[in-house]
């Protein structure tokens, strides 16, 4: 999406690997930008990322289920 050589602004709370992939995307030359199997292959990896991430805050938040996983 190229206005004049305007971008969207990425949000400020967007996760910082689709932050790097979406200015990659937005590369100017259009030889820069990576391949659409690339982009796909960062999205999986970025998706278990988040689920990962988002697992290990819920551990964080609940170490009663810890304790109980143990015994």
């Amino acid at each position: 999406m190229d206005f004049q050589g305007l971008r969207p602004p990425i949000p400020s709370h967007s996760h910082p690997e689709l932050a790097d992939l979406l200015k990659r995307c937005w590369q100017r030359d259009p030889f820069l930008r990576p391949e659409f199997s690339e982009i796909l292959e960062l999205l999986q990896q970025l998706e278990r990322t988040v689920a990962d991430e988002r697992d290990d805050k819920q551990k964080e938040k609940s170490p009663r289920r810890a304790v109980t996983a143990i015994r």
